[in-house]
């Protein structure tokens, strides 16, 4: 019941790329190697709306790398972290 929920509230909404465009906060965008297509393409289009972002990928991983694999997730947010 969780997912189908998540999901009707991530269809419901519009995208406008232009209301990041004034965003200056550094932005990892995490994906998993493993993720459905249409996960890359949220990230893609995030990632193109953040004037600030970066995307980093989890191979191996989908979409709940951060219970199955929290030590590589954290690796990754600290190494962005410090730059």
């Amino acid at each position: 019941p969780t997912t189908a929920r998540e999901l009707a509230i991530e269809m419901s909404g519009e995208f406008d790329p232009g209301r990041y465009a004034h965003l200056a906060v550094p932005t990892l965008l995490l994906t998993g190697g493993d993720s459905p297509p249409i996960m890359h393409d949220v990230i893609d289009r995030l990632h193109a709306a953040l004037p600030h972002s970066r995307i980093a990928s989890m191979p191996g991983q989908q979409h709940i790398a951060m219970g199955l694999a929290p030590e590589p997730l954290a690796d990754k947010a600290l190494r962005f972290q410090l730059g």
